[in-house]
């Protein structure tokens, strides 16, 4: 069987079916819940799921906006996200991603991305290669702390290879979109780094489905499949000039559109 994202996360979720707890949680919805789930995929194909369709425009807007360090909702509105309207304090964020990552207006200045670039050129090897979302000093002005807290780059025979620590995982709308963002992360570092595409390995601590998507399940189960297409990096001109325009999906097939209600 292909090592593909697709096959990795319908595993991960007949996993959280047949093994999962339930677990009441913070928006009062209630989840199926697995601790300490792990998946791992190849970064030769597009890790974007075809049995239900993603509207992975959304995604690229989000990251850009995040490597952009903005914190402001109409900014990503302006890239084509929506996803952080429910949680924004008007249109204020507060110190999400983009901020830690690159810590723009931050009192260290530490940007934290250009840091691991300039390891990486350097010491291709290091394994110290960390960049972390997870401020504890921070977290209560954000408008969500972060889910995927931290990540590791790993560099073996040229290939990038991302390690994505995540304390919570909304399997049925969140994971699909995280996977896509990491493999946008990991086409941009390799363009600064000059490194190609390996693997990404997602460390979850409390992997979920919502006891309100359980019954939606079965249709992307029993979906048929199709084509993830191509995610290229174009017209490329550094970190902070990163615009959705320097992305392009191409020949992407899905069969099936599915509605999850996003729980706030």
């Amino acid at each position: 069987m292909t090592d593909t994202f697709e096959n990795a996360y319908q595993g991960l979720i007949l996993d959280i079916l047949s093994h999962g707890e339930d677990r009441s949680d913070r928006t009062g919805v209630g989840t199926r819940s697995l601790f300490g789930a792990n998946i791992q995929f190849d970064c030769s194909t597009a890790p974007v799921i075809t049995k239900r369709q993603m509207y992975t425009a959304g995604v690229i807007g989000e990251y850009c906006a995040f490597m952009r360090g903005f914190t402001d909702n109409r900014d990503f509105r302006a890239f084509g996200c929506n996803y952080w309207t429910p949680w924004a304090d008007g249109d204020r964020l507060g110190p999400i991603y983009g901020a830690q990552w690159r810590n723009f207006n931050q009192s260290n200045q530490v940007d934290q991305i250009d840091q691991l670039i300039k390891t990486a050129r350097i010491n291709p090897h290091s394994r110290q290669m960390v960049v972390s979302a997870w401020n504890p000093l921070q977290t209560e002005q954000m408008a969500l702390p972060p889910c995927f807290h931290s990540f590791q780059v790993l560099i073996n025979c040229n290939q990038l290879n991302i390690q994505v620590n995540q304390r919570s995982a909304d399997v049925m709308i969140g994971l699909p979109s995280d996977a896509i963002l990491h493999y946008l992360l990991m086409l941009t570092l390799c363009e600064e780094i000059g490194t190609t595409p390996g693997r990404i390995n997602f460390a979850i601590g409390d992997a979920h489905i919502y006891n309100n998507h359980i019954d939606s399940v079965p249709d992307y189960i029993t979906g048929k499949a199709g084509n993830p297409g191509t995610i290229r990096l174009i017209n490329y001109r550094g970190l902070n000039h990163l615009t959705p325009d320097n992305f392009e999906h191409e020949g992407y097939v899905s069969h099936n559109k599915i509605k999850f209600e996003i729980n706030v």
